[in-house]
């Protein structure tokens, strides 16, 4: 993917997507079901970006199936919804690729979910370790200052 790919795609998801924490669900006062996940997902009516995008997360995550769904609106006269998503450690793995690039904002909720997914709580620092577009990797600090 060269860099005008790939910061086209950074941009659609930080102008137009969401990042999801889905924490499971508790059902009285200890008792919890499911396990939660986390989604990065994109929701537009322009369906050739859609599919642009689509195709770049998949080059970007080295996969083919991520999940592209259409609503259509309950007045006819409105234009049918697309709706992206890539879920659970591919969420986490798009979003450690994509997080030096994303605003203040957008990379706190990413690392909180990048956070979730590994199964460690709570906000927590990072520094990057790596070098490269791509090739970008993150520690966290254990004893943040």
């Amino acid at each position: 993917m060269n860099d005008r790919d790939f910061g086209w795609m950074v941009g659609i998801i930080e102008g137009e997507g969401s990042i999801l924490v889905k924490k499971p669900a508790r059902f009285g006062e200890h008792e919890t079901r499911g396990y939660g996940t986390v989604q990065v997902a994109v929701k537009m009516t322009d369906y050739d970006v859609m599919l642009r995008l689509k195709a770049l997360i998949e080059e970007l995550l080295g996969r083919e199936n991520i999940s592209m769904l259409q609503y259509d609106q309950s007045n006819k006269r409105w234009k049918r919804i697309w709706y992206l998503t890539v879920s659970g450690m591919e969420a986490s793995r798009l979003l450690q690729k994509i997080l030096p690039y994303l605003a203040e904002r957008r990379r706190e909720a990413a690392m909180d979910a990048i956070d979730f997914i590994a199964g460690l709580p709570g906000p927590q620092e990072y520094q990057a370790i790596g070098a490269g577009r791509l090739g970008i990797r993150w520690k966290r600090n254990r004893n943040p200052a």
